[in-house]
């Protein structure tokens, strides 16, 4: 076992390694993406003058109009080469990513565990980071810029930078908004300022390339598209997204034909009706409770281990992202990584030091396991069809979710650290 570790993490099996997910990924982009195809139609339509919040044959387009122009240069290449270079530019970013979520061993001093650790997130991670690749989806670039630029902010003293990857972020995909709430809180007001300078400036630059009428238009189009208050993201009835917006309603909110759709399964999932207008005032509270445990992290449950802080608090960060904003799909996943990084930490980090577990952890911890196995084999090649359509049903996805939040809450780092207090504060 040692012999094999020492060549999985020397050079050899590396530059191996990397040659492989180079040439798999490149084949996969190669052949199809939906989602970048939608992004590059976009553009090109973009260069024409046409309004490019409509008549896109691959999928509507959610946007923003700077994004569009970021992707001229691969819109006006083969769409094959576009694609392939766009997959390999989403590798190099989860190469990063991987490296900040592989530091909390470096603060628990678990060296030890690491071969453990990465073979399990790995395997967790893969159909994820593959679902992703095989649209040519953005949530890798959104993720690396919320992460890396909260860390060259907080961590790194590099406000301009990181404030220019929290505001292009913001401005590709509304979801990195939340990272401006968390530099309030960590009370990084210079970093804030200059992000949402910059994310003013994001708006205001398109038009050196398409003029002042055309960009407001193109503005006033992406709002109505993507409004969340709007008719198609207050509720989705939609099994492959895991938000609240679409969790609770499927529990407690009887959908146009759900009833026939429940005969067909011979099966239901609602477990009372809600009246619409109450429902709505349900989720917006679960959403702002959602925000104000946020809070609770920044502020309470500190160990001295100021890294391993921050890594909770962004896993936590991550984790609320996912179920407050809307239509977060499968591909999304990508946002739930990070704690599951931390609680398989936690875990080996008491179990190396030879530290006892109370019977609540035990039960977080065996639930966590269970929960992230079904994650791991819950694909369609693994374990078929109808056993996925029925966890997507019941958005097992979404559900894992909200319990991680609370295993989040429970598991935090001052009881991790209360009986030994000996890490590095580094983040890759």
């Amino acid at each position: 076992m040692e012999k094999l570790q020492a060549f999985l993490y020397s050079k050899t099996a590396k530059y191996i390694g990397l040659s492989i997910l180079l040439v798999f990924f490149g084949l996969k982009a190669h052949h199809g993406g939906n989602d970048i195809n939608v992004y590059l139609h976009a553009s090109k339509q973009l260069w024409f003058g046409e309004d490019i919040y409509a008549n896109n044959p691959f999928n509507n387009y959610l946007y923003s109009p700077l994004f569009a122009i970021v992707l001229w240069p691969l819109a006006f290449l083969p769409w094959e080469l576009a694609r392939v270079i766009w997959a390999l530019f989403n590798l190099f970013l989860i190469f990063r990513l991987w490296k900040i979520f592989g530091s909390i061993l470096n603060m628990l001093n678990i060296s030890k565990q690491r071969f453990v650790w990465h073979c399990i997130l790995v395997a967790v991670s893969a159909g994820f980071i593959i679902h992703n690749l095989n649209l040519g989806q953005m949530t890798v670039l959104c993720l690396w810029m919320t992460l890396e630029g909260i860390l060259l902010i907080e961590r790194d003293n590099k406000q301009w930078q990181g404030a220019s990857l929290i505001a292009l972020g913001i401005n590709f995909k509304i979801i990195p908004f939340i990272a401006l709430g968390y530099l309030f809180l960590k009370k990084q007001y210079r970093g804030l300022l200059y992000s949402v300078l910059l994310l003013g400036a994001t708006f205001l630059v398109p038009i050196l390339f398409l003029g002042n009428s055309y960009n407001s238009t193109l503005l006033s189009n992406w709002k109505d598209k993507i409004n969340p208050s709007g008719e198609k993201f207050v509720f989705e009835n939609n099994k492959g997204c895991h938000s609240l917006n679409a969790v609770l309603p499927a529990f407690f909110y009887e959908f146009p034909n759900e009833v026939e759709h429940s005969e067909k399964r011979g099966y239901s999932r609602e477990i009372a009706s809600i009246p619409y207008d109450t429902l709505v005032v349900v989720l917006n509270v679960c959403r702002v409770l959602l925000l104000l445990s946020v809070l609770l992290v920044v502020f309470c449950w500190q160990s001295k281990n100021k890294a391993l802080n921050r890594y909770w608090q962004l896993a936590y960060l991550m984790l609320v992202s996912l179920l407050i904003f809307p239509h977060q799909m499968k591909y999304s996943m990508l946002y739930f990584i990070p704690t599951v990084g931390y609680v398989l930490a936690y875990f080996m980090y008491k179990k190396q030091k030879g530290i006892l577990f109370s019977v609540h952890e035990k039960v977080i911890l065996s639930l966590a396991a269970f929960q992230v196995f079904v994650l791991l084999i819950m694909g369609r090649d693994v374990v078929g069809d109808t056993v996925v359509d029925f966890l997507d049903y019941f958005h097992y996805m979404g559900l894992s979710n909200i319990s991680f939040i609370a295993y989040l809450l429970i598991l935090n780092p001052k009881k991790l650290t209360s009986q030994s207090a000996h890490a590095i504060d580094t983040i890759a």
